[in-house]
């Protein structure tokens, strides 16, 4: 994919369920530039006010090279949360490599290690509102299916009718041993079975 230059907007809405505005930011932006979209420059509340979830993408080579990574991160954590204390936070250690770190308890090292380093930025600049953030962190990968599943979950998280659609499917699905739904386009999971069922097939919708 083309390296993002300037902030881009797109508008995502191919049905009924799946229905979003993308604000795409370039790597190198930082909030105390000038963001400026339709001529006008965005404050804090413009960008923020409105939105269900910031999802804030860490290249793990950049991470493990550059001083620079957590102040930048808790900068827009803290500026988000202050301008709307109900966004979903996910923050994204990308382009992992499996054969590098193949273990769960690897994983879950990098994983503590990024979450430690947060708490400790957020500690020595005396800001209280860390543990009332709803922050999730992740390993993605271009190799596999990380990044659809996480999308998957973000798209879930802001669609209110999520529940509903799993309690149907759990109700009406009797022989297939998993159900869901799906975006074949974007290919985000809408919803799923919450229950295992017991056969020997499995039942998909698509959008």
């Amino acid at each position: 994919m083309p390296q993002t230059e300037t902030l881009e907007i797109h508008h995502v809405q191919n049905n009924a369920f799946v229905n979003l505005e993308v604000w795409d930011f370039p790597g190198e932006y930082t909030l105390s530039d000038s963001a400026v979209t339709d001529t006008k420059t965005l404050s804090d509340s413009n960008l923020f006010d409105h939105c269900g979830a910031l999802v804030y993408v860490i290249d793990i080579g950049t991470y493990e090279s550059s001083d620079d990574v957590i102040p930048t991160l808790v900068e827009w954590l803290t500026r988000a949360y202050n301008a709307n204390p109900k966004i979903h936070f996910a923050v994204l250690l990308h382009k992992f490599d499996a054969e590098k770190q193949t273990s769960d308890f690897a994983k879950s090292d990098i994983i503590d290690d990024l979450d430690k380093q947060v708490q400790n930025m957020f500690q020595s600049l005396k800001i209280e509102s860390y543990d009332d953030m709803n922050i999730d962190y992740h390993l993605t990968s271009i190799y596999d299916h990380t990044l659809f599943e996480l999308f998957s979950q973000i798209v879930q998280t802001l669609f209110e009718e999520h529940t509903v659609l799993e309690d149907l499917l759990n109700v009406r699905t009797v022989r297939a041993r998993s159900a869901r739904i799906s975006s074949i386009l974007h290919s985000l999971v809408i919803a799923r079975t919450a229950l295992k069922l017991h056969s020997n097939f499995n039942a998909q919708m698509h959008t």
